[in-house]
């Protein structure tokens, strides 16, 4: 896969429309962005990351939000909220021994009822309904979320994985995902919530709020 553009529209510290070039040139492999801190860097890779995989994106910022909430909480703090914000992601990638060339777009904003998502795709120019109905299987299929994060990192994460201090733990942690391995962690996680959420059912609204503290 090449990314050749992405494009932001009112998201985090981006505001209006912001357009980079990510096409490699002959002789000059690499794409540099530098910038102070807070310069949005690492605000630019959460982009690929969200714009690929929704909520199960790892993203620097997100902590414990709600998928909805982090995406209301991205909106740019000058744009209207009614109007939302935007990431589009063109790239290529082989199909069927083919080059294609793919634009990925994922917009959102505040409507009636709370946060509304849209993704659309692409591809070499026409709008494929396969692809948009079924994009989550599709990218997960191509490039597992679980592993992403080998891929897509800042140039602070270049330290620890050169030293090799917590090399061992991030390729298992990304195996385990690969796999499935971290599936019973995963259900642990879930039943110990649906537990939580159970009991609260059953209280009364002062007993529930004792327990939510």
């Amino acid at each position: 896969m090449i990314l050749d553009t992405i494009v932001l529209e009112n998201f985090g510290v981006y505001g209006g429309r912001q357009e980079a070039t990510l096409t490699p040139e002959a002789g000059k492999p690499i794409i540099l962005f530098g910038g102070m801190n807070g310069g949005g860097k690492t605000t630019l890779l959460d982009a690929v990351q969200l714009a690929f995989y929704g909520p199960k994106a790892r993203l620097s910022n997100r902590s414990r939000l709600g998928y909805r909430d982090y995406l209301r909480q991205s909106i740019h703090r000058g744009a209207d909220p009614a109007e939302g914000a935007g990431i589009t992601l063109r790239f290529r990638r082989l199909l069927d021994g083919v080059t294609r060339q793919f634009e990925l777009r994922r917009y959102w904003r505040e409507g009636v009822k709370g946060i509304e998502e849209t993704i659309q795709v692409w591809r070499d120019g026409e709008p494929d309904d396969i692809f948009t109905e079924h994009w989550d299987e599709a990218i997960e299929a191509y490039l597992p979320s679980g592993i992403a994060h080998l891929f897509f990192f800042d140039g602070e994460q270049i330290k620890d994985l050169a030293e090799g201090t917590h090399t061992s733990e991030i390729l298992g942690t990304a195996i385990h995902s690969l796999l499935g391995l971290d599936l019973v962690d995963r259900l642990e996680s879930d039943l110990k919530l649906f537990e939580r959420r159970k009991k609260a059912e059953g209280l009364d609204p002062e007993a529930a709020q004792q327990l939510a503290q």
